[in-house]
């Protein structure tokens, strides 16, 4: 690997995804530098917050890399972003979650005082007025103008648009014990595509496990598959599918809402 540059690329994903454990196996690929400034702080949340001048900060932001960096965060899907990726030629992998365990991850992160950017985060910590988790969810659900599918549907329309740049990564895949390891060699062969044979995938795979420390995360929880299982009831599940129940069958999560 000494020998070996790596063109730059990015990381981006579904927020409550699980990023800050995919940087940890990224970073434990040897001579990858990472550029502090997250993707979110020079993109957008919100669709309608987008504007040319983040455009032009994200074009530049992306020129500056150096051999051997990455850029990270959160970025939601615009054309004009895939445009100048695809002008750059800049590789991208894109860390994506099952919304409903997205959701529970959102509501246990609001509750702990982050999501400061989140229109209702400082609304839904207010004690007085929502008394339970149950009643945090629902709002999320049902809020007319900044719900869940409003928030996340403008992520995962990445997914729509792959390309031979872009590698979608589940976390469920990310962190299975079953597939993890092939998820590993997936993100080596996508972004070592030009030098795999100058390099020891076993040894990089092995790197990559032995940097992995789910606790060294402040946003870490539990990082389960499946938390919404302990979470919904029937009332939460009937909002979910008539509110977001898109998400689930649109991306594949779900092949019908009889979950």
């Amino acid at each position: 690997m000494d020998k070996v540059e790596l063109s730059p690329f990015i990381i981006n994903s579904v927020p409550k995804s699980g990023l800050n454990l995919l940087l940890q196996i990224v970073k434990g690929i040897p001579n990858l530098t990472c550029d502090i400034t997250p993707l979110n702080e020079l993109s957008c949340y919100f669709p309608e917050k987008f504007n040319k001048q983040l455009l032009v900060i994200f074009d530049n932001k992306l020129k500056s890399l150096r051999m051997n960096e990455f850029l990270f965060g959160h970025a939601v899907y615009n054309s004009e972003y895939m445009e100048i990726l695809k002008k750059l030629n800049i590789k991208s992998i894109y860390l994506y979650r099952d919304p409903r365990d997205v959701l529970i991850s959102k509501v246990y992160y609001i509750e702990k005082g982050y999501f400061k950017n989140y229109p209702l985060a400082e609304e839904l910590r207010d004690t007085s007025r929502y008394h339970s988790r149950k009643q945090r969810l629902l709002t999320i659900l049902t809020s007319e103008k900044y719900n869940f599918l409003h928030f996340y549907d403008p992520f995962y329309k990445w997914l729509n648009k792959k390309t031979d740049n872009f590698l979608p990564i589940s976390f469920e895949n990310l962190i299975a014990e079953t597939t993890k390891n092939d998820i590993y060699l997936s993100i080596i062969d996508f972004i070592l595509k030009n030098d795999i044979e100058n390099c020891d995938k076993l040894s990089l795979v092995n790197s990559m496990n032995g940097n992995t420390n789910p606790l060294k995360s402040r946003t870490f929880r539990k990082g389960k598959i499946g938390s919404w299982r302990e979470e919904f009831d029937d009332e939460i599940k009937s909002c979910f599918k008539e509110y977001a129940g898109k998400l689930l069958t649109h991306y594949g999560f779900e092949q019908d809402n009889s979950w």
